[in-house]
């Protein structure tokens, strides 16, 4: 996991000697160490180590408890993710240029309604769709809470098929 989220972090022209200088190591070999299993993460800079590399700061803790006690997840209800989802998660961290736990309240609560929906396409615009909602609301603030109304509807059909 670490190893990805400093991958990652080179990607976006992170260094690691500048991440090790972040974190106050004074050698970044003690983060390579670390992300190739030849020294353990301390599990007081699990979080810290996390936030800076892009990883979700609770599942990295997790995967260091886990990395000295592999019975914790027992323990502590569950294993640490599968790397697929991790590897979506430092995905998304890119894309947004911070951590999961850095985005704003409105990012967050997108994702979290996209996760909640098994077919979240159906209702989820494009960029090219979007410009067309946006006049929809503009004409009808009340769009968003009550929908289009049927004779809205079919004027709107009406404009577009002929």
């Amino acid at each position: 996991m670490l190893h990805d989220g400093l991958q990652n972090a080179k990607l976006q022209g992170r260094s690691i000697r500048k991440i090790a200088k972040e974190l106050d190591y004074k050698q970044a070999t003690v983060l390579s160490h670390m992300s190739n299993g030849r020294m353990l993460v301390p599990l007081d800079k699990a979080a810290k180590i996390a936030r800076a590399v892009g990883i979700d700061p609770a599942q990295f803790l997790r995967a260091a408890v886990e990395q000295r006690v592999p019975e914790a997840s027992d323990l502590l209800g569950g294993s640490a993710p599968e790397v697929e989802e991790s590897g979506l998660t430092m995905e998304i961290a890119l894309i947004a240029g911070v951590g999961l736990d850095q985005l704003n309240q409105e990012q967050q609560a997108v994702i979290r309604e996209v996760a909640a929906d098994t077919r979240p396409r159906r209702r989820w615009l494009t960029i090219s769709e979007l410009s067309a909602v946006l006049l929809l609301r503009q004409l009808r603030p009340e769009l968003g809470e009550h929908g289009l109304s049927p004779a809205d509807a079919d004027a709107v059909r009406a404009a577009l098929s002929g």
